[in-house]
């Protein structure tokens, strides 16, 4: 019997309290398949990172975000549009990743799955990922000092994720898993504008 034939043996001998719990399992074990094998080519912090920036664009064109998220359409054929979108600029690991989102991993949203996709990667690496949204991009060594700064409060590495979106202003917001640390210009305005309204 082959390694594979024994894993599905051993997954479908498990005890599930429902059929989508299995389902699941053997999607989420075969994301951290190809995880494992970016691992051992010495590539997972690239696939880290082209996921994040795939994911950036998804979330920076509206047209295409819906049209990767129509699961009218079959994913073979959304994941034609990825794989031209990707062509030399990403790995067969990073593509083999995003076909998942496209599949709707976990039950999520293509966005929503390659958030969760990046976390895994991080995880992997025994990181935690910063999202951090700026109205300007940082230099590398804002972006480097920033990192630091959450890893000593975090106790563990943590990487950097740069949005850049002119809407906050100035300054800077975080978030950190369930933190959020909110020091933009805009989240400023909303609170002064909030107070007035109280008053």
């Amino acid at each position: 019997m082959s390694w594979a034939a024994e894993l599905l043996q051993t997954l479908v001998s498990g005890r599930w309290s429902a059929p989508s719990e299995l389902l699941d399992g053997c999607e989420l074990l075969g994301v951290q398949a190809l995880l494992a094998s970016a691992e051992a080519g010495g590539n997972l912090a690239d696939v880290e990172d082209e996921l994040f920036r795939f994911g950036q664009v998804v979330a920076g064109h509206p047209v295409l975000a819906a049209t990767l998220g129509d699961r009218s359409a079959p994913v073979a054929q959304r994941a034609e549009l990825t794989e031209a979108l990707l062509a030399g600029k990403a790995s067969e690991v990073t593509r083999a990743a995003v076909r998942v989102a496209l599949g709707g991993f976990g039950g999520r949203g293509v966005s929503a799955a390659l958030t969760r996709l990046v976390e895994l990667a991080a995880e992997r690496r025994d990181r935690s990922i910063a999202y951090v949204t700026v109205a300007t991009p940082l230099s590398d060594d804002e972006e480097r000092r920033l990192g630091a700064v959450l890893s000593a409060r975090y106790g563990r590495e943590v990487a950097v994720k740069t949005t850049v979106d002119p809407r906050v202003i100035g300054g800077v917001r975080v978030r950190v898993g369930a933190d959020l640390y909110d020091g933009t210009v805009a989240h400023r305005l909303a609170q002064a504008r909030n107070a007035l309204v109280v008053t």
